[in-house]
This record gives structure tokens, C-alpha cells and sequence, in this order.
């Protein structure tokens, strides 16, 4: 048998082939700029973007940008000031879509051509508006420190959201709801020393996001982070990364919910909490029939917030230490807060291979049967078993660096206006973490936007080290 270039193996063969998405864009804008004695600043642009991307009938659109700045120093002496500034803006912007959300798509499934997703030629650009306002200090020389403000809010959301089952298909494109972001973003630059052949400086950077779906033109629903596994509920008046799923009864007053609602049967006395927290059946406490207990609302649901992945908030530290001729550069990160879902160790369950099935080690009378963990698999959908904190700090970069000094390039031969420069750069190489994931900086699979932090079989980021030779001719 004979096989193409693009498939030699026979067991793994590689079907070839090809796609086409010609796009045309056009943009026109105009900008100007204002700036008085050096102490105000005013910058302004107009913009109008084109794309064939959307509806004959919405292809057009303009965009708007003002922003201005007061250095208040130059008008004012403030003691101990050196820069006093305060700034403000205002801009607009468009979200364009996928290449075919104006069309419709259709799959191939047994031979036959299967609706998928229905077409909408009056696709209209997602319209952000955002306004910025912040102040810029610099005192003493060493310090500067600067705070700013954004609210975004961003209406006509290009969304994904399932349509009714008479048009034949399943989802469509659609300009669906509102979203209003505020971020909160501080700056600390400083001289920690300073002396001859000796510079440390330190950079400080945080900040904090919150996102609520403002309005929504369809139903609650929920997306992402793939198609077959949609955990992120969008929901009006809800927060931006909030994952929905089922729990376990790990508390009485849930046993009594269910009981009242009749949704479990006996009496609280009838129930248990196990070794693990959870409750379970007292007579399958210690035995081959124990399993945790689904919670079930009044109405029956199971479905409920199970996750938040926002952090609460997000921090970085640069620091760099010169010494006459070595320098040496250090990057950490710093994410406090938020969940993550971890479908990467849910998957296993199902195959019974996670470590949590090895009962060595447990007092007889504590081991759990391989049925009791495969209840936690349920069926691929989220629950709160594989849920984790979120958290972590990582030494993201540490970089030392040597510059060869002239008299030594000048013994190489290297003539005298040749330098030499050589070091090592290490990243990713340490991480301090409660999570049990290779990698807790993660995001959701699929490129799906409306999905992150979510471990659906990422790759791990590789701990790395560089060697580098730099050579000025």
C-alpha cells in the first residue's frame, strides 16, 4: 500500500486539507493633538472601521477617542513633589466576530450535511465605551506611584446562545447582552539604593477586575469552555466567571433542605458526615455502597454557583540590582484568589486512575470502594470536587547578566570598541501553589472568551533556562 507524503503511517493517518477566509477591512481616522506651555494636554482621534465580517448593512462604523492631562505641578509647588499629574479619557472601540458568524454552518455526520449553527447577516460590531481617570506622582526624587481607574461597559456582545429547535439549528451569532468592567490598576516605581556601582530599583504593580453582565437579550445560559462543556453561566445582573454545577451535602442544614423537600428520605439521624466531609448514608458508612450525597434543591435542581474565578487580585514585582559590571533582574507573580475548574483530573475518575482510588495506607476501616470516588466523575459535569483555590506566587524570570569589561575584550583581540556581554535567564522556576494541577496559570480550551482559568487539559508552561552571548561589533 502506498501512502502520501502528508500519510506514511498507516495507523495514524493525516487527512490534508485547505480553507479560505478572505476578509477586507478599511479604516480611516484622524488625530490630533494639543499641548499648551507643556502643562495641558489634550489628544483627540476620530475612526471609522469597515469589515466584511458582518452584514452588508453593518459594515460601517466610527469610533471616537478624547483624553487630556494637567500637570499640576508646573501650576502649583507642592512640597516634596517633583511630577504631579492628572489624567482623563474617553474611547471607543468595536469587537468583531468570527470569520462565519454571518453564516450558516453545517457539519458532515454520517454522510449527511447536519445544521449547526444559523447564519445572521445583521451582525452589528460589539460598542465598548470606556472611561479612564488617574494621577501620576513623582516625590523625593525616588518614588513614583501612579493609581488609575477604568469603568468599560460594552454593549451589543457578539454571543454564541442556543435558538429554538424550529429553525433546525442549534445556536446562532447574535448581539445578545451588555458587559460593564471596573479596574482598579496601581504603580509603584522606586530607587531602593543608589551609590556608586551600585543600583537597585524595585517595580510594584497590581490590580483588580470585576465584570457584571448587565443585560441580556436572551435567557440565562451557559457557555464555555468548550462546546461540550459549558460551566459559565451568563446571567443579568451576575458576575462575569461564575461556574454553575452540582455539589455534595457537606453541612445538616443541607440534609435538612433535602429532607423537607422530601428530596432524601428518614431522618437527619439517618445521615452521617465520613472521613472525607461528606455526608453519606449511615447505614453505607464503611462499606462497599458508601457514596456522597448529590444536593438537590426544593424544585429538584442540581445546578447551582459552585465557582468564582475572578482573583482578587493580581500583583507583579520587578526588581533589578546593578553591581558595577554584574546585573541581575528577578520578575515575580503574585495571583490571590479565584477558582479553578480542573477537568484534567475529573477526566481520569471515569477510569479510576487519579490517585485519590489508592487506598494505601488508610486504616481498614476508612477505605472507600472505587464506586465511592466514581460518583465525583458524574458524567463530565461540573461539581464541586474539582474545584481549587486559584491562587499562587511564581518567580516568573531571574536573569543575571556579566558585561565583559574593555580591558579584557581588548586582551581577546576583540579590538577596542567591541563589547562583550554574557548571562543566564531562568523562567518559570518556582511556584508556590495549593493547586493540584501542573500549572495553575491556566485558561479555558477552545479559545473560547467567555471561559478562563479553567485546566481542560492545558499544556504546562516549561521551567526554562537560556544561556546568552552578546557580542557588539
Amino acid at each position: 500500500t502506498e501512502f502520501s507524503a502528508a500519510s506514511r503511517d498507516p495507523e495514524n493517518p493525516v487527512i490534508p486539507g485547505s480553507y479560505s477566509q478572505p476578509i477586507r477591512n478599511q479604516n480611516f481616522f484622524a488625530i490630533t493633538t494639543f499641548d499648551i506651555k507643556d502643562k495641558y494636554i489634550i489628544d483627540g482621534l476620530l475612526r471609522r472601521d469597515q469589515s466584511s465580517l458582518f452584514g452588508a448593512d453593518q459594515r460601517s462604523k466610527l469610533f471616537k477617542r478624547l483624553s487630556g492631562a494637567w500637570r499640576v505641578s508646573e501650576d502649583i509647588t507642592l512640597p516634596a513633589v517633583d511630577e504631579f499629574k492628572l489624567r482623563a479619557s474617553y474611547g471607543e472601540a468595536g469587537l468583531r466576530p468570527v470569520f462565519d458568524a454571518q453564516y450558516e454552518q453545517f457539519a458532515i455526520q454520517g454522510g449527511s450535511p447536519v445544521k449547526i449553527t444559523l447564519g445572521n447577516p445583521n451582525l452589528r460590531p460589539a460598542f465598548s465605551r470606556e472611561i479612564e481617570g488617574g494621577v501620576d506622582v513623582t516625590f523625593k526624587k525616588n518614588f513614583q506611584l501612579s493609581y488609575s481607574y477604568s469603568s468599560k461597559i460594552t454593549d451589543d456582545q457578539i454571543l454564541n446562545v442556543p435558538v429554538s429547535s424550529a429553525t433546525g439549528f442549534r445556536n446562532q451569532w447574535i448581539n445578545a447582552g451588555s458587559l460593564e468592567g471596573k479596574t482598579h490598576e496601581v504603580l509603584l516605581s522606586t530607587v531602593l539604593a543608589s551609590k556608586k556601582d551600585f543600583l537597585w530599583t524595585l517595580n510594584i504593580a497590581g490590580d483588580r477586575t470585576r465584570q457584571t453582565v448587565r443585560s441580556l437579550a436572551v435567557p440565562p445560559f451557559l457557555v464555555g469552555p468548550v462546546s461540550n462543556t459549558t460551566i459559565f453561566r451568563l446571567a443579568p445582573g451576575q458576575p462575569f466567571g461564575i461556574v454553575y454545577g452540582s455539589s455534595w451535602v457537606r453541612s445538616a442544614d443541607q440534609i435538612a433542605s433535602m429532607l423537607a423537600a422530601k428530596r432524601l428520605a428518614g431522618t437527619a439521624a439517618d445521615y452521617v458526615v465520613n472521613e472525607e466531609g461528606y455526608y453519606v448514608a449511615k447505614s453505607a458508612w464503611r462499606t462497599i455502597n458508601e457514596k456522597p450525597i448529590k444536593f438537590l434543591d426544593a424544585d429538584g435542581n442540581s445546578l447551582r454557583q459552585i465557582a468564582n474565578v475572578n482573583p482578587d487580585f493580581n500583583m507583579n514585582f520587578n526588581t533589578q540590582l546593578n553591581w558595577k559590571k554584574f546585573s541581575v533582574t528577578a520578575v515575580v507573580n503574585w495571583v490571590q484568589g479565584g477558582d479553578i475548574y480542573n477537568y484534567t483530573r475529573q477526566w481520569p475518575f471515569f477510569d479510576q486512575r487519579d490517585p485519590a482510588f489508592d487506598q494505601r495506607g488508610k486504616p481498614e476501616v476508612e477505605k472507600k470502594p472505587t464506586t465511592y470516588y466514581a460518583t465525583f466523575y458524574n458524567n463530565f459535569d461540573a461539581n464541586t470536587y474539582f474545584v481549587e483555590d486559584g491562587s499562587y506566587v511564581r518567580l516568573r524570570e531571574l536573569a543575571v547578566n556579566y558585561e565583559v569589561p574593555k580591558a579584557l575584550t581588548r586582551r581577546l583581540g576583540m579590538g577596542t570598541d567591541r563589547s562583550a556581554r554574557f548571562g543566564v535567564v531562568g523562567r518559570n522556576l518556582f511556584t508556590s501553589t495549593k493547586y493540584s494541577g501542573y500549572d495553575p496559570d491556566v485558561s479555558g480550551g477552545g479559545a473560547n472568551p467567555f471561559a478562563y482559568r479553567v485546566d481542560y487539559f492545558t499544556y504546562p508552561i516549561f521551567k526554562t533556562f537560556t544561556f546568552m552571548l552578546e557580542l557588539g561589533l
